[in-house]
């Protein structure tokens, strides 16, 4: 979950969430983000909190690199730089990663590119890790049945 969240928070950077003088709150900017949003900042993930701010410094967004959304493609992904540690929360990359992305859009049009799933990291990592293995058609169907 700490990884969800932290993905959440680095990629839905389009939207803000404020409140409002009377005390309610609303969203401002890229509406589709707002939900995922709302869930980072439940996790005390905030553009002004300590957490939220080392995660900002330390998985620098590459504008550049960004492929925004568009209703032709369903999908964007943003493009991360690791400045310290090769993580993101409890998900670990291996020494030689350098960046990361993240997409968001429609699982018809991201499932196709999953090329492997997450699993357990080994004892002493206590994370999660790409698994060696690729992806499995059950492990696909799997997904496709919990999107549906």
């Amino acid at each position: 979950a700490r990884t969800s969240l932290a993905a959440a928070f680095l990629g839905c950077q389009g939207c803000k969430i404020r409140k409002r003088g009377g005390g309610e709150w609303v969203a401002e900017g890229n509406m589709s983000e707002a939900a995922l949003k709302v869930a980072s900042m439940k996790g005390h993930l905030r553009e002004d909190s300590e957490a939220g701010m080392q995660l900002l410094s330390d998985h620098l967004r590459e504008p550049k690199l960004e492929v925004p959304f568009t209703s032709k493609r369903k999908m964007s992904a943003t493009v991360h730089r690791m400045t310290s540690g090769r993580s993101l929360a409890a998900l670990n990359f291996g020494e030689e990663h350098t960046h990361f992305a993240i997409l968001k859009g429609a699982p018809d049009r991201i499932l196709p590119s999953i090329q492997a799933v997450l699993s357990l990291g080994a004892a002493s990592s206590g994370g999660l890790e790409v698994a060696e293995a690729g992806i499995t058609s059950e492990e696909k169907l799997l997904i496709e049945e919990e999107n549906q």
